[in-house]
């Protein structure tokens, strides 16, 4: 395993100078997610079950009627489900029924809407573990748009006998594809590429990579004891992650990620350029080795999730100029909260100070990048309703600032 010097915890605050609570920025989100709703699919990563999801979350904080408007939305899209049309496009997380599922699933979970999940779900739970086995067939082991979207969405629901066949099978079908050797755990993902010959990449991202993979191992571990094998086969994940982490030298002076996004065949490895981001960055990957450290024998895994946790935070002024969106994926949004997620596994209030910084970071771009624009009037486009690349994530995180309650997290893996 890749061996780190320990450094003094040493760690500069970022100073804040926006009020965070304005209401006025609040006000501009709204009101742009209202105007770009009218042109979204029903998808829930970018579409109308992510503007449901945020209407159910806002009744925390501003009554019922957000939550019979999302309940209105909700029922209508049922309706949609059982006409002639289909609703969705494939069965994806990202874009299908099982993101249709998922949200079904949480909104039953957290009290907002009264349901038979075991019954209402049955045909397309059926559908999903075909759908699921068919891509690991084909090494689509992506997060968003294959078959660890689907293991997690079995992960989220109540072990019934019926929901645990389906993840045992999926969990044996995706072993029969690991590569496992001296240097740990991967998998391929034939799924995300973009060059011939990609698909034999070995992808570490949160979004369509292993991490999502190690994560959901450790989710499904941590609701069954039957189970916990899953734990060493996500140290066996870290440790291959670990192996490739690639520090930065005074002559690599360019901002990256350090752990690698997508190692390649040939054995380049290729780095993010945001290196905290959601869907590629170093913070998600701490996250993951945090959660390892709860359990392992081994403290190899918190003390690397500390060292390279507080290097990231080390560069926080020199990130500023690659994240340039309020945005969940890879924008501030998604950084505070990655940030908020490492503060409750370590206790580490240098964490919690960048989660504040990251929520300040986010107030003031959408007032440079937003308030001078009439909003009553701003344009319809889709992506400011989007929930992982557009304000809904941004909204649900600014919100859950002011409450404090933030379930809906789970949804993105943290």
């Amino acid at each position: 395993m890749h061996s780190l010097t320990k450094k003094a915890n040493t760690m500069t605050t970022p100073e804040k100078s926006f009020d965070y609570m304005n209401s006025s920025s609040s006000e501009i989100v709204e009101k742009l997610i209202f105007n770009g709703v009218k042109t979204l699919n029903n998808s829930l990563f970018s579409g109308q079950l992510g503007y449901i999801l945020y209407l159910f979350e806002s009744s925390r904080l501003t009554g019922d009627d957000a939550r019979e408007e999302a309940e209105t939305l909700l029922y209508g899209l049922f309706e949609k489900i059982n006409g002639s049309t289909p609703a969705f496009g494939d069965y994806s997380l990202a874009n299908g029924y099982a993101g249709f599922s998922l949200l079904v699933n949480y909104l039953e979970k957290q009290g907002f809407i009264e349901i038979d999940v075991e019954d209402e779900l049955h045909q397309f739970d059926l559908a999903i573990a075909n759908k699921a086995i068919a891509d690991v067939k084909l090494n689509n082991t992506d997060f968003l748009y294959g078959a660890t979207g689907y293991l997690h969405y079995f992960a989220e629901r109540n072990f019934s006998p019926f929901i645990k066949q389906h993840i045992e099978t999926l969990l044996k079908r995706i072993f029969e594809n690991e590569i496992l050797d001296e240097e740990g755990l991967r998998f391929r993902n034939a799924f995300y590429h973009k060059e011939p010959g990609e698909n034999n990449h070995i992808n570490l991202g949160l979004a369509h990579g292993n991490l999502a993979l190690g994560l959901v191992f450790l989710n499904l571990a941590d609701k069954d004891p039957a189970l916990h094998w899953l734990r060493k086969k996500a140290e066996l994940l870290a440790d291959y992650m670990i192996k490739n982490l690639e520090l930065r030298t005074g002559d690599d002076a360019v901002i990256r990620s350090l752990f690698p996004s997508i190692i390649r065949t040939d054995g380049v490895k290729c780095f993010n350029k945001i290196p905290v981001a959601w869907c590629y960055g170093d913070l998600a990957i701490c996250i993951f080795l945090y959660r390892i450290g709860q359990f392992s024998e081994n403290n190899q895994y918190h003390k690397v999730a500390g060292q390279i946790g507080h290097l990231s935070m080390k560069d926080t002024f020199k990130q500023l100029d690659f994240v340039n969106d309020p945005f969940f994926c890879h924008g501030s949004a998604g950084i505070a909260q990655l940030y908020k997620s490492l503060y409750q596994l370590s206790n580490d209030e240098n964490y919690l100070n960048h989660y504040e910084f990251w929520i300040d970071r986010t107030n003031k771009i959408i007032a440079t990048k937003y308030r001078s624009k009439d909003i009553n009037d701003a344009i319809e486009k889709p992506e400011h309703a989007s929930l992982l690349e557009g304000l809904i994530g941004t909204a649900l995180v600014l919100n859950s600032y002011k409450s404090n309650i933030d379930p809906w997290k789970s949804i993105f893996l943290l």
